[in-house]
């Protein structure tokens, strides 16, 4: 390479390090610096490429959350609850008639529940109409339908309620002190709430109080997992044990601590008032801190691998790995403050801020944005094997795709082939973890009604392997479609290979609908079977579908899933750990 050819190459370089060397001199640990990180590795590291825009009419209440089935939910000032698909397709949009006051909380069978102004609380359909709003003593903090089967709501005057998802009353708590922080629920099935008083306090699903620890200063922010973490008001943090006891105490900043996020290994991010990012072990030291120059952090989110995608104050989209090394430092084309940052379920980032805009992401490439081709090729079709004709340029290209696709998973699913079938199920399932079912979702359902079923489905000859089969059953509990228990609520009663039942038990748990009693009287019917024995892990799975049903459906329900839970746990001819577990579900549906 001559000398006139070395030169360009050399500003280039030099142009890099002059970007990214004051974030190698911002990252620093609690103690000592560390060494340097290369400015041309970290600028490589990672590519952010936009993918989609959405503009509601004002700034969103929240960061968007996502159902199980990929949809992406959020409300705005526009009084309006938006779904938007994987893609960033709008799917619906309800009129609130109330500006949101919280975060949208999603729960299992896909329904929206968000706070109002001034004091409402109110529920969505997965279709986006309203199932019941219901006014409370004071402005609603934090909706959290909890994994036990109620809807929790805390309010600013401290005041905590459970409701049933049908919006029936379950018990009510008054704190003595207003909440300061957004109330979190453990692994251990726990919520836990923050008072200006410095306590907190956890309750169980039957509404019993404990007190955890009272801090000097008001906790601020709170995370949940295998510990429970607080930030406080002082800038303190603090690790707290399952059951409740004070592991250890650390001041890492001297501004309030506005978040706390955990990684999938518990490793520990906190964001402060002062616009800092803290690393913190899980035993309190600070391994590192960062602060872009010029601006500071106002959103962050984290993924299950530790790396941190945070917002800033004119409009940047930064994101660091676990040590704190710079991956990539993106301007976002606007210069409003980023205030929510979200990891969708298909890998990619969404940010919403000041400017009313939000904004989907791809990682390194946008080939995946839309709906991508399955994971063999297509005979006929365009370029990648979508099965798209490149000649059609129709306005339902994205619907011609998806039944195509329809076509092709079907023949996969209903050959004779094992492998066929389960990359067809790995397909299926790559779709509904991504959001990408979208108007094939009928088709989907169906195809996985019949696989599970055992087929044969199509032309196919050999039946579905019972893998297989158990495979189709959870997603069609992701998916949640209440429709299709009742179907295997019949299914159940003539399937003898105890996979299956405890697969089709789990499902119809997982589904958790029963408007109509189906699966409560199928299960009934199921474990009083005279002269056929009930395996251990099948009661189990019986249990736990009573309890799930039970608690997520009309009181007729309720009282029916009870009240064959109370023979359960009486019955000798039940094996002795099913009747402790019966005995114990017949408390959370009192």
């Amino acid at each position: 390479m001559n000398q006139r050819t070395r030169q360009p190459e050399r500003r280039r370089r030099y142009r890099a390090g002059a970007v990214f060397l004051p974030w190698v001199l911002l990252v620093l640990p609690a103690s000592l610096p560390v060494a340097p990180v290369s400015a041309q590795d970290s600028a490589a590291s990672l590519t952010l490429i936009s993918s989609w825009t959405h503009v509601p009419a004002g700034r969103l209440s929240g960061p968007p959350v996502w159902t199980r089935d990929g949809r992406m939910l959020f409300a705005g000032e526009d009084r309006r609850l938006y779904a938007l698909a994987g893609t960033g397709e709008r799917l619906w949009r309800t009129d609130l008639e109330r500006l949101p006051a919280t975060t949208v909380a999603a729960g299992r069978d896909g329904s929206a529940y968000l706070g109002l102004n001034p004091n409402v609380v109110t529920a969505i359909t997965p279709a986006g109409r309203v199932r019941w709003s219901i006014a409370g003593p004071d402005a609603p903090v934090s909706v959290i339908p909890s994994p036990d089967g109620v809807v929790y709501v805390v309010w600013r005057n401290g005041a905590v309620t459970a409701r049933t998802v049908r919006g029936a009353a379950v018990w009510a708590v008054q704190m003595a002190a207003p909440v300061t922080a957004t109330p979190v629920v453990t692994e251990g099935g726990l919520l836990v709430v923050a008072t200006d008083d410095g306590s907190l306090t956890a309750f169980d699903v039957l509404g019993t109080r404990r007190r955890l620890h009272r801090f000097p200063a008001p906790v601020t922010a709170l995370a949940a997992g295998e510990r429970l973490f607080a930030g406080d008001r002082a800038g303190g943090l603090h690790g707290i044990s399952p059951n409740g006891s004070l592991l250890w105490s650390q001041r890492p900043s001297e501004s309030p601590v506005r978040d706390v996020l955990l990684d999938g290994s518990q490793g520990l991010v906190v964001r402060t008032d002062d616009g800092f990012l803290l690393a913190v072990s899980t035993t309190g030291t600070t391994r590192w801190q960062a602060r872009p120059p010029g601006t500071r952090i106002t959103a962050a989110a984290l993924t299950d691998e530790g790396a941190i995608y945070s917002g800033t104050s004119d409009g940047r989209l930064v994101v660091l790995d676990r040590e704190g090394r710079l991956l990539a430092d993106h301007f976002t084309g606007r210069p409003a403050a980023i205030q929510h940052v979200g990891i969708t379920r298909g890998g990619r980032v969404v940010t919403a801020g000041d400017d009313w805009v939000l904004h989907g992401w791809c990682v390194h490439s946008c080939a995946q944005a839309g709906p991508r081709p399955a994971l063999w090729g297509h005979p006929r079709g365009g370029p990648g094997g979508t099965g798209v004709s490149p000649f059609y340029q129709g306005r339902s290209i994205d619907a011609y795709r998806n039944v195509l696709d329809f076509i092709f998973l079907e023949q996969a699913a209903s050959s004779d082939s094992p492998e066929l079938q389960r990359r067809a199920l790995v397909d299926i399932e790559a779709r509904v973890a991504e959001g990408r079912v979208g108007t094939a979702y009928v088709y989907v359902v169906e195809l996985l009604v019949s696989m599970a079923m055992g087929g044969p489905v199509g032309r196919g000859r050999t039946p579905v392997a019972p893998p297989e089969r158990e495979r189709a059953m959870v997603l069609l509990g992701e998916l949640g479609d209440h429709t299709v228990s009742a179907r295997f609520a019949r299914l159940l009663q003539t399937e003898s290979v105890p996979l299956m039942q405890s697969a089709i038990l789990s499902m119809m748990g997982a589904i958790e609908s029963d408007p109509d009693g189906d699966v409560v009287t199928a299960v009934s019917a199921f474990v009083q079977r005279e002269g056929l024995p009930l395996a251990s892990e099948v009661g189990l799975d019986a249990v736990a579908t009573l309890a799930s049903v039970g608690r997520y459906n009309r009181t007729e329900v309720r009282i029916a899933a009870r009240e064959t839970l109370v023979g359960m746990s009486a019955s000798v001819r039940i094996p002795a750990r099913v009747r402790a577990a019966a005995a114990l579900a017949v408390r959370t549906l009192e």
